[in-house]
């Protein structure tokens, strides 16, 4: 045969062979390559495919996307501006605006090299915005005239060229996994592929990935796989050629409907992780499902999405879904969906992001629904926490807040974790730290037999605020305690706390400069998520740091950046801080400092507490 006949004249001589392309003739290019290393020792191969030949000895060398993590200096941008300039000798990055499309662009087009020169290939006659603008149709922006193969003369054509290569099973479930967002999971991947089996799905994805048109990540405990944008948009396309499309949106849709009200049943206990790690890795598919939900009117499915991850990304310092919560409601409420109560306690969190009466109003509503047989509330005693919550945002009542805590405390389960937890918090602004010192074991014990590690760092925290004013010590180790917890938990919301928490005991008892540490790391996170109540407790807390440390001007206009927002009276010695400011400066300057301060913007008031805490450090 010819490959005998090429396989002994090569024998006994020193080769490297290469073949370029074998994906369309993988089983003649295995069968040539091992009939000839079959014959030699001293030959070798270099074979070029989108999957491997599986044969005797390979070795698998990946050939990833061109690198864009280094912005300007990244290999795909310098190959977009040398391919711009090849035809447009006048292109360059002239204004951050242009650096910035350029790099855009380069991320979107997940760093593949055909794509990026096809992109810079329009310069001859569009700006790089203009390219950007247009990249959700990437397939007929991205067309050229170059001369070469018909496969590399479009995006179309070099993905095509793949996808014409593909099984049936192959080419449904690529289509159908498409209309995930952010990668999934193979039993996600399963569920919308039910006309195989698990292990069907997992063969073909297994090809998919050994195709390059399904990547995997291996961090960790589950492969999860995903899509480059590029593929993804492909696929799309073919999936709404077949007229399924909203079949398989739908089933997308109900399936992490399910999945999210799942993961809140075991949120409130030892699998907070697990629910917390879900639901962020989950969050760009929860945010497709609610949006396809929403605007189809399937009101279940999308109340179900917005209450569950609104309530779970809270901790994780994200609240874009109260947002989703708050825009359903008046549909959900006409068509009075059982699971009612839970939408109207997510969107009462609104307090977080500014909407403070709006979300005392939802919350309201909440417990009034939660007494109606035909609704499905949260928990009793969560739904009662959250409407206290959303009441102090408005008016930052202490006293009230303090009875309705001690009300639930008296109750078993839940209602006594967060009683005892919020009480040990609240106790000691009010002027009974001697009481939150007595609670402080009971509260300790009965939020770890909980297993909540949010109730059991809120319940640390609480301990260290009780005894701030008696043993430094014991304060800092209970705040230290809670802050790591929350790192090794991921707990955002409440790792800015106990950060800020601790920021205050080591600016008085321990070490300063790790302390403004801290309250620059909370500030920024706080701010960077929205979350407003807790920006401006993180800023009267540090007002109280600069007024001890002898600067009180600054510490005026720091409390007066947070002086509109009622919450700020759970800070620890902020009122003996405001009176002792305006004996210090007298009542015209501090008001006058307050003003300045009340009168910036978020971001200029982020600003200027981080200049400040740059400053003191500097003094140190």
């Amino acid at each position: 045969s010819v490959t005998a006949a090429v396989a002994q004249a090569m024998s006994g001589r020193r080769l490297l062979i290469v073949l370029d392309n074998c994906e369309h003739v993988l089983d003649a290019a295995a069968d040539l390559i091992e009939t000839i290393l079959a014959r030699t020792s001293t030959v070798k191969v270099i074979a070029t495919s989108r999957e491997g030949l599986r044969v005797g000895g390979e070795h698998l060398w990946p050939v990833p996307s061109l690198d864009v993590r280094g912005g300007t200096d990244s290999v795909a941008v310098e190959l977009f501006v040398e391919r711009a300039r090849a035809v447009n000798p006048a292109f360059g990055l002239h204004t951050d605006a242009d650096t910035a499309a350029v790099t855009e662009i380069c991320t979107r087009l997940d760093g593949i090299a055909l794509a990026i020169e096809l992109a810079a290939a329009r310069m001859v006659s569009m700006k790089p915005q203009d390219v950007r603008d247009r990249l959700g149709d990437r397939f007929r922006l991205l067309s050229g005239s170059r001369r070469g193969l018909e496969r590399h003369q479009t995006l179309r054509h070099a993905v095509g060229w793949s996808y014409d290569l593909l099984g049936g099973d192959e080419r449904t479930v690529l289509q159908r996994c498409s209309v995930f967002a952010g990668g999934f999971a193979l039993a996600a991947a399963a569920h919308l592929n039910d006309n195989l089996d698990e292990y069907a799905v997992l063969d073909v994805l297994d090809s998919l990935v050994r195709k390059s048109l399904v990547t995997t990540d291996p961090a960790g405990g589950h492969a999860r796989y995903g899509l480059l944008e590029t593929i993804r948009q492909f696929a799309e396309d073919q999936l709404a050629a077949t007229a399924t499309i909203e079949a398989v949106r739908d089933r997308h849709a109900r399936y992490y409907a399910a999945q999210v009200v799942a993961h809140w049943d075991i949120w409130d206990g030892p699998g907070y992780r697990d629910a917390a790690e879900w639901v962020e890795a989950e969050l760009a598919n929860l945010r497709t499902a609610f949006r396809w939900a929403a605007d189809r009117a399937d009101l279940v499915t999308a109340t179900a999405i917005a209450a569950h991850t609104t309530t779970m990304t809270l901790s994780l310092q994200v609240s874009g879904p109260i947002g989703w919560a708050e825009e359903i409601l008046p549909a959900a409420t006409t068509a009075a969906v059982a699971q009612l109560p839970r939408l109207y306690t997510a969107a009462g969190m609104g307090g977080f992001v500014g909407r403070p009466e709006a979300g005392a109003e939802y919350s309201r509503t909440a417990l009034r629904l939660a007494d109606n047989p035909r609704y499905d509330p949260f928990h009793p005693s969560f739904a009662r926490h959250w409407a206290g919550t959303a009441e102090f945002f408005v008016d930052g009542n202490i006293d009230r807040y303090v009875t309705l805590y001690t009300g639930l405390a008296e109750q078993a389960g839940l209602g006594q974790v967060l009683g005892l937890a919020f009480l040990l918090n609240l106790l000691p602004v009010a002027g009974r730290a001697e009481e939150a010192r007595a609670v402080a074991p009971q509260a300790l014990t009965v939020a770890r037999a909980h297993a909540n590690p949010v109730w059991i760092a809120a319940a640390l925290i609480g301990v260290g605020r009780a005894f701030s004013g008696t043993d430094s010590a014991r304060a800092l180790d209970a705040v230290r305690q809670a802050l790591l917890l929350c790192q090794e938990q991921r707990i955002p919301l409440w790792e800015t706390r106990a950060a800020q928490e601790v920021a205050s005991l080591e600016t008085l008892h321990g070490d300063p400069d790790k302390g403004l540490d801290l309250f620059d790391a909370a500030i920024t996170s706080s701010h960077l998520a929205n979350n407003h109540t807790d920006l401006a407790t993180s800023l009267a807390g540090l007002a109280v740091y600069f007024d001890r440390a002898g600067q009180p001007e600054t510490a005026a206009t720091l409390y007066g950046t947070a002086s509109g927002y009622p919450v700020t009276a759970r800070v620890l010695n902020v009122a003996a801080t405001v009176e002792h400011l305006r004996t210090t400066l007298g009542q015209s300057r501090f008001d006058q400092c307050v003003a300045a301060g009340a009168a910036m913007e978020v971001g200029d008031a982020v600003a200027y507490a981080r200049h400040q805490i740059r400053l003191a450090r500097a003094r140190l």
